[in-house]
């Protein structure tokens, strides 16, 4: 009679070594951590045991050298930055090795700015970008020693807005030019508004302190004052404390002016006696105006207006200081 496949030595033997395997081997393989930069590339692998590997890459993509770093190595020592760049208070991991457990024994700079740590193990810190910090090497000192970072850690500059001129803005405003200043406004994409109403579209010829933008503020948009935020590839800036004042649009009149003034004609004057004086007849026109629209304290308005002259009436004067005279000029208040 034959035997069962299972109760077979062979058999045995085999399914021993794949309970082996499955009981030693997979559990390692899941303690492995893989890390990946922004791009989606791998830039580092660790094992269940702290031992790393880390890849570098050219500019286009292609994979220059991977190194292997061991755990086991005395003092201590950095292998890698998960991210190797970012803005201020941007979370940084740092891995390697101979860090302390407890975060406050570590010390962490970025080029020679003291960051915080958050938390810390044997092989890993996490801190954020101190405020100030510039691009440079990272490094990591505590009771093993000093190690500092195998690549520089880039600080990105976010955008800095320092002001907007001309401002204030009135409702309805349909096609305002202003310009927004400050810093790193190089290659801005959008200028965004939180109140609906709001909206402004960047123009040419901006730089790196200097955003112009023309703004669009609907008739409904409450008076007051409004922040903003610019964005660029680096990321987004806030405007803090700098905003676009609305205010209500300035008093508009429309008034029409019709004006006559008759002087009644000299017929036949015949002045006698010293000291007669006789003066001809005037007409004056002010022309009447369609509209007029004023605005602000100070406006002025001009109208133009018509002197008529009459023909001169007979004028016989006598007597020894007797004269005729006639304006030459008509003065409106």
């Amino acid at each position: 009679m034959k035997q069962s496949w299972l109760k077979r030595p062979i058999t045995k033997l085999l399914l021993a070594g794949l309970f082996l395997f499955c009981s030693v081997v997979v559990p390692q393989a899941d303690q492995a951590n893989y890390f990946y930069d922004e791009l989606g590339r791998l830039v580092g692998a660790t094992d269940g045991q702290g031992n790393m590997a880390v890849y570098t890459y050219d500019t286009v993509g292609n994979l220059l050298s991977i190194q292997k770093y061991s755990s086991s190595a005395s003092g201590i020592g950095i292998f890698l930055l998960l991210p190797s760049k970012g803005v201020i208070g941007t979370q940084v991991e740092i891995r390697g090795y101979g860090f302390d457990n407890l975060a406050s024994n570590n010390q962490v700079s970025f080029n020679g700015t003291a960051a915080t740590v958050i938390s810390s193990t044997v092989n890993s810190i996490v801190t954020t970008v101190p405020a100030n910090a510039t691009t440079g090497l990272v490094t990591v000192t505590n009771l093993n020693g000093t190690s500092i970072s195998p690549i520089p850690f880039t600080v990105l500059q976010l955008p800095v807005i320092t002001g907007i001129s001309p401002n204030p803005v009135a409702q309805g405003s349909t096609n305002y030019n202003t310009i927004i200043t400050g810093f790193n406004l190089t290659n801005a994409t959008s200028v965004s508004f939180n109140q609906a109403g709001i909206t402004a579209t960047i123009l040419s010829e901006g730089t790196s302190t200097q955003l112009p933008i023309n703004l669009k503020i609907a008739s409904n948009v409450p008076v007051g004052s409004y922040p903003f935020s610019v964005t660029t590839s680096l990321g987004t800036g806030q405007s803090g404390t700098v905003m676009v004042i609305v205010k209500s649009p300035l008093p508009t009149t429309s008034t029409t002016f019709p004006l006559s003034v008759f002087m009644p004609s000299l017929q036949n004057t015949r002045p006698s006696g010293p000291g007669f004086t006789t003066t001809r007849a005037l007409s004056v026109y002010l022309t009447p105006l369609v509209t007029q629209n004023l605005s602000g304290p100070d406006s002025v308005a001009t109208f133009p207006l018509s002197v008529l002259n009459p023909p001169p009436a007979t004028v016989l004067p006598s007597g020894s200081s007797t004269a005729v005279a006639s304006p030459e000029s008509v003065s409106m208040p």
